[in-house]
C-alpha cells in the first residue's frame, strides 16, 4: 500500500501546475494546500476550514480501503479538495459560470505544465506514478457551523485514486 501522505502531495503538485487553476486561486500557488493530521497542532480539519482565506483549495485525505479494478483487488485513496473561491463582486454575467462552476472544470479538464505532465487534462493525468488517472470525481456543497449563529459553505470535490497492485 502506497503512503497516502505521498499521494496526498503529488495532487496538490498536479493541482498547482494547472495554470488557470492556480489563476483561480488569486495567482497564488500556495492558495492550493495539502492538509496533513499532526496530533496535536494540526488535527482540527473545521477550524483549518473556517481559518482558511478565499481563494483557496485544502486537499486532504479521506480514506484508503480495498476496493476491485476490474477483477484485481488494489487499494482505493479518497480524497477531498474543499474549494473556496475567490468573491465575485458582481452579479453573473449570463453565460458565464461562477467560480466554483470554473473550479470544478479546471480539476477536471485543467491541463497540467509540470515537469512530470503527461499533455493530459487532469482526470487522465498520472497523479502519481502508483496509482492510475483518478477516478471521475464528484461534487457537492457543505455546510458547516461557525458558531450558534452562523455557518458557512463550501464546495467539495472527491477524487478517488486507485492504485496499480497491492505495493
Amino acid at each position: 500500500m502506497l503512503n497516502p501522505a505521498d499521494l496526498l502531495d503529488a495532487l496538490v503538485l498536479k493541482l498547482r501546475a494547472i495554470p488557470e487553476l492556480v489563476e483561480e486561486m488569486g495567482g497564488a500557488p500556495t492558495n492550493i494546500r495539502a492538509y496533513h493530521h499532526r496530533w496535536p497542532h494540526v488535527s482540527y480539519l473545521q477550524v483549518a476550514l473556517v481559518q482558511a482565506k478565499a481563494p483557496a483549495i485544502l486537499v486532504v485525505w479521506r480514506e484508503t480501503r480495498p476496493g476491485n479494478i476490474e477483477t484485481a483487488e488494489a487499494w482505493q485513496h479518497d480524497f477531498s479538495l474543499i474549494v473556496l473561491p475567490r468573491e465575485e463582486a458582481t452579479a453573473e454575467v449570463e453565460g458565464e459560470a461562477a467560480a466554483y462552476g470554473r473550479i470544478f472544470g479546471l480539476i477536471v479538464n485543467g491541463v497540467p505544465k509540470d515537469d512530470t505532465a503527461e499533455g493530459n487534462k487532469l482526470l487522465n493525468e498520472t497523479i502519481h506514478s502508483g496509482c492510475y488517472p483518478m477516478n471521475i470525481p464528484t461534487f457537492s456543497r457543505q455546510t458547516i457551523m461557525v458558531s450558534a449563529e452562523a455557518s458557512m459553505d463550501y464546495f467539495d470535490a472527491r477524487i478517488v485514486l486507485a492504485e496499480k497492485g497491492d505495493n
